[in-house]
Formats: structure tokens, C-alpha cells, sequence
């Protein structure tokens, strides 16, 4: 195939992608924005750091409202550490940890708040521990420890379901392109490869990043 002949299944190919990407992109924008508007609507502080919460895990690089959502649950932990609510804080922190660590592809985001947050939350748990005359000494290095423990099963999935999107992506602009010839006719053996490798690598996908 000439490149010139390649020029639509390739603008095919990019308008598959963008039809996937595009309505994610939007979608995450909207209900980020909804839940902190749901989270501002609110006077109960755990219904706001439910909805915050949410806001959060609808991730976007760049977006405000996941920055707004993450320095807002930071924010109601430290005040209600100050009021003495070791509870409330818990509850708060532990939805920014949550949120961070669920919406990692490889690496968590914002490595720098979560190792914070899980200093807080290795604190207030060894504070707790002490009230209830458990652990020792070591109770706030033990709990951190816990948190920091990297979850093998977890990123292994994720690296996979990672490594099987791109590859379904690159997939899918393969089959218009070497298996779609330029007046839009089938090359029956190359759109079979293509097209089976395009559907292997989207349900590896789907289940990988689903566990």
C-alpha cells in the first residue's frame, strides 16, 4: 500500500482511538466536577469527604478538580486532627491514600502526598495502638511499613492491563491499516491476524485492569 493509499485507514485508525479516548476524557472531567460540586453542597463532613473522594478517583493529568479534591481531604484531616478527632482525620486520609493508590497506572500519582498521607495515617494508627495499650515502640515504623509494602499482584495487573491497552490501540490501527486495503475491501489474512490480536489484547485489558 502506497502512503498515500495509507492516509485513511490511518485517519480511520486515529478516529477509532479518539472515539474511545475522547468521551473517557469527557466523562472524567464531568463527574470530577460533579462530585465536588455535590462535596460543596454539603454541611456533613463525612458526606463531603465521600464526595471528594470520588472527585478524586476521576483522574485526569492536569485536571483541577482532582488537585482541589486531594488538597480538600488533606485539609479536613489536619483540621480534625487539631479538634482531636484522630477518627475523622483517619477516615479523611485514608480516602486521599485510596484515592492515589487506585488511580496509579505503574506508579502511584503524586508520590510526594501519598508518602505523606501514609506517614499521617502510621502515626494516628500508632496512636491508637498506644490508647488501647497495643503495639509498641515501633508501632508508628510498623504501620508504615505496612503501607509502604508494594502490592505485587496488584501492579503486576495493572503493568499488564497497561502493556495489553496499548497494544489492543496499536492493534486496532493495524487491522485498518494492513488489514483494509484502500477502496475498504478486506485483506482476509492480514485482517484475521489483526482482528484476533485486536480482540485478545481487549479482553486481556479489560480483565487485567479490572482486578
Amino acid at each position: 500500500m502506497s502512503a498515500r493509499a495509507r492516509l485513511p485507514a490511518l485517519a480511520a485508525g486515529l478516529a477509532v482511538l479518539m472515539a474511545f479516548v475522547v468521551p473517557v476524557v469527557v466523562r472524567a472531567l464531568l463527574e470530577g466536577r460533579a462530585e465536588l460540586a455535590r462535596a460543596d453542597a454539603t454541611d456533613d463532613e463525612a458526606t463531603r469527604v465521600l464526595h471528594l473522594g470520588r472527585a478524586l478517583r476521576w483522574r485526569l493529568p492536569w485536571a483541577s478538580h482532582v488537585a482541589r479534591a486531594r488538597d480538600e481531604l488533606v485539609a479536613i484531616g489536619e483540621t480534625a486532627e487539631v479538634r482531636g478527632d484522630d477518627a475523622a482525620a483517619l477516615v479523611a486520609y485514608r480516602e486521599v491514600r485510596s484515592g492515589l493508590v487506585g488511580t496509579r497506572m505503574i506508579d502511584p500519582p503524586d508520590p510526594a502526598v501519598l508518602g505523606d498521607v501514609d506517614r499521617r495515617i502510621a502515626r494516628l494508627m500508632a496512636a491508637e495502638d498506644a490508647r488501647r495499650n497495643l503495639g509498641g515502640d515501633d508501632a508508628e515504623a510498623y504501620h508504615l511499613a505496612l503501607l509502604e509494602a508494594p502490592r505485587v499482584g496488584d501492579d503486576t495487573a495493572t503493568f499488564v492491563g497497561a502493556a495489553a491497552f496499548v497494544l489492543w490501540v496499536a492493534a486496532s490501527i493495524g487491522f485498518l491499516m494492513r488489514g483494509v486495503d484502500g477502496r475498504g475491501r478486506l485483506r482476509t489474512a492480514a485482517a484475521v491476524r489483526w482482528g484476533a490480536l485486536s480482540i485478545i489484547t481487549f479482553v486481556v485489558a479489560t480483565i487485567a485492569l479490572a482486578s
